[in-house]
């Protein structure tokens, strides 16, 4: 019984874990893509500068040194807008660039919650053909026989104290 348990675990997170790979490049092209949006309203904001004889930076300050409080709201959403694509930037650049075999990591220390659950929402598994998809199928299926081996150690020293 014991053993049957074992590969199930095994099995079982092994194969959760082997579908990192493709969540990691929905997750990637999803920030991409807020990247992009990005960049469109940047866009638009360089063509309004320009329109007043301004750049992005000189037209920005305007609006932050205006008495409206609408308008200086709208110069601090703008300075927020440039911020978030220098942040987004570095975010894609270093997930699209890392190692395989460090991408987990580097997953963790970008993760975002605001990215990751939609892309969770629409998540549609693959099969991992590759090296990575089997590197993270390895290390869920050790990942199981781990826990399952903690979990009959648990279960022996209960049984012990019973006897």
């Amino acid at each position: 019984m014991k053993s049957i348990f074992t590969v199930i675990t095994a099995l079982l997170l092994g194969a959760l874990l082997s579908q990192f790979p493709e969540f990691y490049q929905q997750y990637l092209q999803r920030v991409g893509g807020q990247l992009d949006g990005i960049r469109l309203e940047i866009t638009d904001l360089d063509q309004r500068a320009e329109s007043v004889q301004k750049n992005r930076f000189e037209y920005i300050r305007r609006l932050l040194e205006n008495n409206d409080p609408i308008v200086q709201n709208e110069g601090y959403n703008l300075a927020r807008l440039l911020g978030k694509q220098i942040k987004l930037q570095r975010t894609f650049d270093d997930l699209n660039s890392s190692n395989p075999l460090w991408r987990s990591v580097r997953f963790a220390h970008h993760f975002n919650n605001d990215t990751a659950i939609p892309t969770l929402e629409s998540f549609r598994p693959a099969v991992p053909i590759t090296v990575e998809g089997a590197y993270y199928f390895s290390l869920g299926a050790f990942l199981g026989w781990f826990v399952s081996w903690l979990l009959s150690r648990g279960f022996r020293r209960q049984k012990n104290r019973n006897i």
